[in-house]
Parts: C-alpha cells; sequence; structure tokens
C-alpha cells in the first residue's frame, strides 16, 4: 500500500521542511520552522504514523507565503533587510514523487537601538515617565537588538503606568519610536 498512488499526477508529496541560515548566527533559528504554513506529515521508520492522517501535497504558494511570513519576522526582530529564500527539491523517482523544501535565511546585518531618549510636550506626563524609568533596570537600552516586541512591551508598560496614573484615554496609539 504506496501513499505515493494518492497523490495525482503533477503533485508532490511534502516529505521535509527545514530552516537553515547563510552562516550568520540567528537567535532562535528553530523557532522559524512554526512559521511554515506547510508541515509533513507525522513518520515512523517511513510509514505514516496515524492511519487516516492525509498526506501533504506540497503547494509552493504556501511556501511563497512562508518564507514572506519568516522575512517579516527577521525583520521583527531587528534584521530590516531580511530575506528568505526558499528551495524545493523535488524526486526524480516515477513511483515516489516527494518534495523536500529547505528555507534559507538571510537576516544581513542586525540592527540595534542607537540611542534612546524621551521627549514629551506635557510636563506632568513626562515626570511620570521619568521617574518611571528610574525605577525600572531599562528595557530599551542603547546596543541592544531593534526588535519589535521589546518596543511594543515597552509601549503597553507606558500605557498600563499613564492609565494607573488616571490618563484614561492615553494608548499606544500616543507613543512613537523614531
Amino acid at each position: 500500500c504506496s501513499v505515493y498512488r494518492e497523490i495525482p499526477e503533477g503533485q508532490y508529496l511534502l516529505r521535509k521542511v527545514k530552516v537553515e541560515t547563510d552562516g550568520t548566527d540567528v537567535k532562535n533559528r528553530l523557532d522559524f520552522i512554526d512559521l511554515a504554513l506547510q508541515v509533513p506529515g507525522s513518520r515512523w521508520l517511513g510509514l505514516f504514523r496515524r492511519w487516516g492522517e492525509d498526506p501533504v501535497i506540497l503547494d509552493t504558494v504556501l511556501c511563497e507565503s512562508s518564507a514572506q511570513m519568516m522575512s517579516k519576522a527577521l525583520v521583527n526582530r531587528g534584521y530590516l533587510r531580511a530575506e528568505v529564500d526558499r528551495d524545493v527539491r523535488y524526486s526524480n523517482r516515477e513511483k515516489s514523487r516527494y518534495a523536500d523544501v529547505c528555507y534559507t535565511l538571510k537576516p544581513g546585518t542586525l540592527y540595534t537601538i542607537g540611542e534612546y531618549s524621551q521627549l514629551v510636550p506635557d510636563t506632568r506626563i513626562d515626570s511620570i515617565l521619568h521617574s518611571s524609568v528610574r525605577a525600572q533596570t531599562g528595557r530599551i537600552v542603547t546596543g541592544t537588538p531593534l526588535d519589535a516586541s521589546l518596543l511594543d512591551t515597552e509601549r503597553e508598560r507606558i500605557v498600563s503606568l499613564m492609565k494607573g496614573r488616571g490618563y484614561f484615554s492615553f494608548g499606544k496609539d500616543d507613543i512613537f519610536f523614531v
């Protein structure tokens, strides 16, 4: 009983998905495999582990979308000129049509925070923020990677602080990083 008999002509069973880098060290590189929109079915000793599990047919549109999501994730981590290449390798065997997908992360230069200062036109808000910054062990520090999640966490902290001080209409849209 071959799963390959069920695969329509001209299509391929997705056998393997992997993520590599171009040699650049990317923190938590393996997290990027979770961004792949297609993953192969579970296998054990070359056989499908669960009966009734449908084979995964390669969809190149989903591969391209996965590469774009990985690229955006790299940008959010501070690699502002990141690229992700995808390579699909097809089997040449007639009776076993499968494809392996490899995503290569090309992050480029890691951008870091060069300077952090607060420009607040309202003196009351400025004093609240300055007292808060002194009390905090700086979350945004010069030299750390320009990570979108770090900036978003700081926005949330400031909004929570301001609402706790009575500024109930203060929101994330009131905070800008330049």
